[in-house]
């Protein structure tokens, strides 16, 4: 028999590192001399990259939407009013490469400016990340990747608990005396950890920001989506609860013998 529970309370918001926006700003600043203009110029550059590329696939696309037996007003049918769309697309090129060219012209200069007079905003709306993220800038990883780690068996994740985030229980039932297969089933270890670390990390910031006081429908998907990656000998939930603080908990538990 193997449990595991782990437990994260949160609602004090943490101050964003300025090593953080310093680093957002600088990734930017250097895509906008380099790496933005030259691959939008390799993509959609010309006039025959644009219809290739952006023109007859957004034309393709629309195809499928207008009823077939359609006639307008004017009395265009719908391969008229297709073929009038692609020729709106193909002149929509010369306007998006002015303003495209604008931006980055002077190195990004324009572009650049722009960047850091959002930079504040872009502080402004980290910390309720942060809050289930963490960053590296302070040492650690937030609940959200703590979690998914110790429920995948993952001893990594022993190096983030303390604090506001602990846990009870067997972290990797194969290290019992009487070993049992881990709680996520064989070769689903990393995708769980990513369709999970993401989910909650989405509605803990809900949370935060007050767009999510009932959490009831969140939790039944992050428990359903969690009991789809364990093995049919175990069972667990995934829940939030909203207060002051709030709380995340994770439970696992049964037995799986080898």
């Amino acid at each position: 028999m193997a449990t595991l529970t782990v437990t994260t309370t949160f609602g004090a918001l943490p101050v964003v590192p300025a090593e953080l926006q310093d680093t957002w700003f600088n990734g930017l600043t250097l895509a906008a001399q380099g790496k933005i203009k030259t691959r939008w110029d390799a993509v959609v550059g010309t006039s025959d990259l644009w219809h290739n590329n952006v023109a007859t696939i957004s034309n393709a696309a629309y195809k499928s939407y207008p009823n077939p037996a359609f006639v307008s007003k004017r009395g265009r049918s719908v391969s008229t009013i297709v073929g009038i769309q692609l020729k709106k697309l193909d002149k929509a090129f010369t306007k998006a490469k002015a303003n495209h060219d604008d931006q980055f012209a002077n190195a990004g200069s324009k572009y650049i400016s722009e960047v850091n007079a959002k930079a504040g905003n872009w502080t402004a709306n980290m910390p309720e990340t942060l809050a289930l993220s963490g960053d590296r800038f302070e040492g650690k990883r937030g609940p959200a990747s703590i979690h998914v780690r110790l429920l995948s068996s993952d001893q990594t994740g022993l190096r983030d608990v303390g604090g506001a985030t602990n846990f009870s229980g067997v972290i990797d039932p194969l290290t019992q005396v009487t070993p049992e297969h881990r709680y996520i089933k064989p070769g689903l270890s990393n995708i769980f950890r990513a369709a999970l670390e993401g989910l909650i990390l989405q509605t803990g910031v809900f949370i935060l920001r007050g767009d999510v006081t009932d959490p009831t429908d969140a939790n039944t998907l992050l428990t359903a989506l969690f009991t789809s990656f364990l093995l049919p000998d175990y069972t667990g939930s995934i829940t939030f609860t909203v207060g002051a603080p709030s709380t995340l908990i994770s439970t696992v538990a049964g037995s799986s013998p080898l």
